[in-house]
This record gives structure tokens, C-alpha cells and sequence, in this order.
């Protein structure tokens, strides 16, 4: 059977003969697998290029000889089988976007600890740094005490008492 039909089909028809549903057909037809043109507002199908799978080469061209029960079963079948697929294409789309949320959740908890580290760490350097401030106050306080004591007196004998304060301390 070749891809070229002997007369023109609608949609239904070309889904049916080519194991796709209604809407895989009007992709096809904007693809332009299948060529098409509308009629009363309705698409005919004026050759399938190919389009045919093996399992709907079974069914006979010319549905017409069919029971109406028959071509309506299998245009039924045919369909659940085109959407069957299409919902096992988005679930595994699906997946991937479970997989990549997974991914970035991993990354946010990674990325909350090491703010956590970096908040402890910042906390020790600022106590450190106060620690370092009162250390420093102490010392100007001690030797603005020095000085205070050693007015007026010469430059040896405040020498004299730096040296005492050196091995006090």
C-alpha cells in the first residue's frame, strides 16, 4: 500500500490508517507528513506520504466494508493507543523535572548549611574583633595612666618606670 490514498479522508479516517489520533494527525498535517486541505471548515486528507505503520497496514483501505461497530472499535483503539503514548511521553517528562527539582532542592539544603557555617564563623570573628578592641582599650588606658604618673619628670626616669611596669606586668 502506498502512502497515496485514492480518494480523500478525514481526519478520523487518516488516524485510523495511520494508528494516530485526531490530534497527532493535524500535527502531522502542520508538519506537512501529510497533506491536507479544509473543506467546510473540516480537514480532508489527500495523501498520507508514507505515514501508514506496520500495524495499521492491517486495516483495509476502504473502510467501508467494515461494520460501522469494527471501524469505530478500532479508530477507538487506534486513539487510546496514540494517547497511551503521548502520556508516557509527558510521565517521563515529567520525571525529568521530578529529578531536576530533586537536584535543586539538594543544592538549597547545601547551600542553607553553608550559610549556617558562615554565619558561626562570622560570629567568632566579630567576638574575636571585640575581644582585640577591649584588649586594646586596656592597653591606651594603661599607658595614658603611665604618662599621667610621669609628667615633669625626665625622659630616663619615666624609662626607669617603664621597665618596672614591664616586669610587674
Amino acid at each position: 500500500m502506498s502512502g497515496q490514498t485514492r480518494h480523500s479522508i478525514t481526519l478520523a479516517e487518516a488516524g485510523l490508517r495511520i494508528g494516530k489520533s485526531e490530534r497527532t494527525v493535524r500535527r502531522l498535517i502542520e508538519q506537512g507528513r501529510i497533506e491536507a486541505h479544509k473543506a467546510d471548515g473540516k480537514w480532508v486528507i489527500t495523501d498520507l506520504k508514507g505515514e501508514v505503520s506496520a500495524d495499521a497496514a492491517q486495516i483495509p483501505a476502504d473502510t467501508d466494508k467494515l461494520p460501522a461497530d469494527a471501524v469505530e472499535m478500532s479508530a477507538i483503539a487506534h486513539q487510546l493507543r496514540s494517547e497511551l503514548e503521548d502520556l508516557r511521553q509527558q510521565n517521563q517528562e515529567l520525571r525529568g523535572r521530578l529529578e531536576e527539582v530533586g537536584a535543586r532542592a539538594a543544592l538549597a539544603d547545601k547551600l542553607e548549611s553553608e550559610v549556617a557555617y558562615l554565619r558561626e564563623e562570622n560570629k567568632e570573628i566579630r567576638r574575636q574583633l571585640e575581644d582585640g578592641r577591649l584588649r586594646q582599650d586596656t592597653i591606651v588606658l594603661r599607658l595614658t595612666d603611665a604618662l599621667q604618673t610621669a609628667k615633669g619628670r625626665p625622659f630616663w626616669s619615666r624609662l626607669r618606670l617603664r621597665r618596672h611596669t614591664d616586669e610587674s606586668g
